[in-house]
């Protein structure tokens, strides 16, 4: 029995090694002076927090960059992305960081660009919300400085490049592939660049530490934002289910800037990405291209939403949200959670005895930290400001 697991195991190895094989086809082809300036972002990681050992009795310059930052090489990657034609996902390859796959997407969207800067990095605004097709929450370390101080990152940012550096203990919804789920912990850094009498803001991540192990998650419905967290380890889909699978390392880079002639805003994405079982990397660069499809199109329905409230109004939705009394927070969650146990008979997925019984009698969120279910209601909120089906029943303070 032992012997026929190895054979089964090999035979599992060897199938998911070879898209590793093909992957290599996809030669790195950025040229010298782009992937010095990808080096020196993540370079950047490490000057941060010596600048954050070097200053911390400053509360604001702890979470600056001691040194001055190389506008040059920052601007290298503003002037690409605008270049770029979003249409050739596949003609911009960046070299692998370590044994992550690499690839480089982008993408326009019909919006200001202080509408989308407000909100994209405004720790305030959660990754779910920016993101809820592909990310399931996070959560910032409160004790960071940056998070902590309130800063203005867009003050002076005409002026002077700045960086700001904080961590978050992040967790993404289920992959499309294999209906897996993880969490791990992620460092960001955000730099604000000064370019054509105005700035652009290049977001990168570094997760340089293996993820907890992945869970077993169930993409109900990706339009709607509906997914499914079981909590149990392994995989949902495919013959390797049994297995235990992590994300070893991701990295990316993202560039948001403002393209004066087309009057849109450009976003570029570099992303890195190494996860698989028993040390190997299953990972495509073309896995990823589908990842941030997803994100792009999730991105559009947000962003080109004439429904989108101000900033200053959303925040204020969330506040209400998080003030309501815990018995009006209790009954929308018993209806939130007997939206999913309805869903029982519509996805055969959900029958297995261990999901089934996650949800019958409408305890999905029984087990939810009060931080988890405010999450999940503020998102619920946010699908009724867009116009979008919800599971629960709409909030009285929305218009």
């Amino acid at each position: 029995m032992y012997s026929l697991k190895i054979f089964i195991v090999t035979v599992v190895c060897f199938f998911y090694s070879l898209p590793m094989v093909f992957a290599q086809n996809e030669k790195a082809n950025l040229g010298e002076p782009l992937e010095e300036s990808l080096a020196y972002i993540f370079e950047l990681f490490n000057e941060q927090e010596n600048a954050d050992e070097e200053d911390n009795d400053d509360k604001e310059a702890s979470q600056k960059v001691a040194i001055v930052l190389d506008q040059e090489k920052l601007t290298r990657l503003i002037d690409f992305t605008l270049a770029s034609d979003q249409s050739k996902t596949k003609d911009y390859v960046p070299s692998k960081r370590g044994d992550a796959s690499g690839m480089y997407m982008s993408k326009e969207f019909k919006i200001s660009f202080s509408k989308m800067s407000s909100y994209l990095f405004n720790l305030q605004i959660p990754g779910e919300i920016m993101a809820p097709s592909m990310v399931h929450f996070t959560k910032a370390d409160k004790n960071n400085t940056f998070v902590k101080s309130g800063i203005d990152i867009f003050a002076n940012a005409t002026k002077k490049a700045k960086s700001y550096k904080y961590s978050s203990y992040e967790s993404i919804t289920p992959d499309f592939f294999s209906g897996g789920y993880y969490s791990y912990n992620n460092e960001i850094l955000i730099i604000t660049v000064p370019y054509k009498n105005s700035f652009a803001v290049i977001r990168a991540s570094h997760q340089d530490k293996k993820s907890d192990i992945g869970r077993k998650g169930i993409i109900l419905d990706d339009k709607k934002w509906i997914y499914f967290y079981s909590g149990l380890k392994g995989l949902t889909k495919g013959i390797i289910s049994w297995a235990n699978t992590y994300m070893y390392s991701g990295a990316s880079v993202q560039i948001v800037v403002f393209d004066a002639q087309k009057k849109v805003v450009k976003k570029g994405i570099f992303k890195w990405l190494d996860a698989g079982w028993s040390g190997l990397n299953v990972v495509k660069a073309d896995h990823i291209r589908a990842g941030t499809t997803r994100y792009f199109d999730t991105l559009a329905a947000i962003f080109e939403n004439p429904k989108l409230p101000k900033i200053e109004t959303f925040i204020k939705y969330m506040q209400n949200v998080k003030n309501l009394p815990v018995a009006e927070k209790e009954k929308l969650l018993k209806e939130y959670s007997l939206a999913y146990e309805k869903m029982i008979p519509q996805y055969s997925m959900l029958e297995k005895d261990d999901f089934k019984e996650i949800l019958e009698n409408g305890k999905y969120t029984d087990t939810m930290t009060a931080e988890d279910k405010d999450a999940n209601l503020i998102l619920e909120m946010f699908k009724q400001v867009l116009g979008k089906e919800s599971l629960i029943t709409r909030f009285s303070f929305l218009p």
